[in-house]
């Protein structure tokens, strides 16, 4: 029974172990030596027992099996109690001033990188990307994926969580529009999808999503019902073929305005902004020579009002002269 005990006890600890960062009871300079050896790369946890935030990463972070399993073959991990530790003498030279600071050395000693702050999961992750080469960097792998397999949904998918994830904006856009090139995007059936869609340029309106959006009348994303609503008054606006239809377009719009206004409180732009913003005065042809003509004789009567009052200024002028 004692020995089944022992059993137990030894293999729980090694699977803590495991499903952790092996934070390793030696000293500093045996950490150098072990990592040369080892050609590891040292990993320093500075902390104080007074540092809630010290608290926070070693709990959430420190102890997460991924975080283990990405740590523990590659570097010779160690804590050093900055007020108290014997060791605390070997980060004069990394002026640690604040807690916790996370230090990666190579073997040498030399700083490869320092991480100061709480970090989460994916935060923690982010930094220890920063001292990996281009080409084993996860937003690299994804877009690689993604060329080596052109045609595979899954693979695409992938990539793309990869890329926002990483928050590579730049990329996840690009690769986004790809994707709903290369296949079927009608609609939001996960947070990917609905990435996706925040990442595209405006679709069409009779694109299924954009039709759900605008039947739903925003109850299924609001914010989204508020972008295409505009969208859809401007173009019905654009292509209206007499000036009566053109006008109840405007109507519907102000009417719509006004439950916009009251649905936020007031906190929504002036109404006259909205209107202009939805119906420039080019936005039509039917309307936009009416508009020219008005704007040209509007300039002729400013026009004919400062040729009056220049006209006035030079009879003042002769008049005083003549005096």
């Amino acid at each position: 029974m004692i020995k089944i005990l022992l059993s137990t006890f030894l293999f729980a600890f090694a699977s803590i172990a495991i499903g952790q960062i092996n934070f390793q009871d030696i000293s500093f300079d045996e950490a150098l030596v072990k990592a040369k050896t080892e050609n590891k790369k040292v990993f320093i946890d500075v902390y104080t027992d007074w540092c809630g935030p010290c608290k926070t990463i070693d709990k959430n972070v420190f102890k997460k099996k991924e975080i283990g399993d990405r740590m523990n073959p590659d570097y010779v991990s160690i804590k050093i109690e900055a007020e108290k530790d014997a060791d605390r003498g070997s980060l004069k030279q990394f002026s640690v001033r604040a807690y916790p600071t996370m230090l990666i050395l190579d073997g040498d000693g030399k700083l490869l990188h320092r991480i100061v702050g709480s970090k989460s999961v994916q935060g923690f992750h982010k930094e220890l990307n920063a001292l990996l080469p281009p080409e084993q960097l996860p937003h690299n792998i994804a877009i690689k994926a993604i060329k080596d397999n052109p045609n595979n949904q899954a693979v695409w998918r992938k990539s793309l969580k990869v890329l926002s994830d990483e928050n590579r904006y730049q990329e996840f856009r690009e690769h986004a529009q790809l994707y709903v090139d290369q296949f079927d995007f009608i609609a939001l059936n996960d947070k990917l999808d609905t990435n996706i869609f925040y990442a595209l340029p405006f679709l069409p309106f009779n694109h299924p999503i954009v039709e759900k959006i605008l039947a739903e009348k925003g109850d299924y994303m609001r914010g989204s019902y508020e972008v295409y609503k505009k969208l859809e008054f401007t173009e019905r606006a654009k292509n209206a073929k007499t000036e009566k239809r053109y006008l109840s377009i405007k109507a519907e719009a102000s009417a719509y305005y006004d439950q916009l206004y009251i649905d936020n409180n007031g906190d929504i732009e002036d109404e006259d902004f909205f209107m202009e913003e939805l119906f420039p005065k080019d936005l039509n042809p039917v309307f936009l020579q009416e508009n020219n003509d008005q704007e040209a004789e509007e300039s002729l009567i400013a026009d004919d009002c400062k040729t009056r009052r220049k006209k006035r200024r030079e009879a003042r002028h002769l008049r005083k002269a003549n005096k």
